[in-house]
């Protein structure tokens, strides 16, 4: 159970390391679809979607119930889950993955230190730089690091996070300083999901 107002690191695989997404459109399918049914009911604060695994920053905002018959008795983020994951049969074989990834067995961490805090988005951000998918934070479209430095409209709580880095300039900085700190070019110390 997720306690409204918490920040929670929320994660998981694929079974067997398998695809949760297969292409492109999987992923900006699950993410309109995520925004719409979910904003809400969870606050987003970073996400990166990765093709064997995802993550999450988020906190459960109230206890309002979206209806939709896939739902269920579900609580009422899970039942965003749920019908955003449903939308998906269209997009992805690999729905049936995904959902069991969310709903079943999804990890959940509590997020209580501040400094714990900017080391796990930097930990978020750094995943498909370290998987090799591209060269650096802004590189991998699947993630809100790119979303957060630009000036768009977005349902993520940009302000909020900025702040925690004291603005923009210093959110990039950090994230240059500190990857390349613990992260070195041969990625060897990479931190796994258990660590963070």
């Amino acid at each position: 159970m997720l306690v409204p107002g918490v920040l929670y690191h929320i994660y998981n695989r694929g079974n067997n390391r398998e695809r949760l997404f297969r292409e492109a459109e999987n992923y900006r399918y699950f993410l309109e679809r995520y925004s719409h049914y979910l904003a809400d009911h969870i606050d987003t604060y970073a996400y990166c979607l990765m093709p064997t695994h995802f993550h999450f920053l988020v906190s459960v905002k109230d206890s309002s119930t979206p209806t939709h018959p896939a739902a269920g008795n579900l609580t009422p983020w899970k039942k965003g889950f749920v019908i955003s994951l449903s939308a998906m049969t269209k997009a992805s074989i690999s729905v049936t993955i995904v959902l069991a990834a969310f709903l079943i067995k999804f990890k959940r961490k509590p997020v209580t230190q501040s400094d714990h805090l900017l080391r796990l988005i930097v930990y978020i951000y750094g995943n498909p730089v370290k998987a090799g998918l591209c060269t650096d934070f802004a590189g991998w479209m699947f993630s809100s690091y790119g979303v957060l430095i630009r000036d768009e409209t977005t349902s993520l709580q940009r302000e909020e996070v900025l702040g925690w880095f004291n603005g923009q300039l210093e959110f990039i900085a950090f994230h240059q300083a500190y990857f390349k700190e613990v992260y070195p070019t041969d990625n060897k110390n990479f931190k796994s999901l258990q660590d963070f």
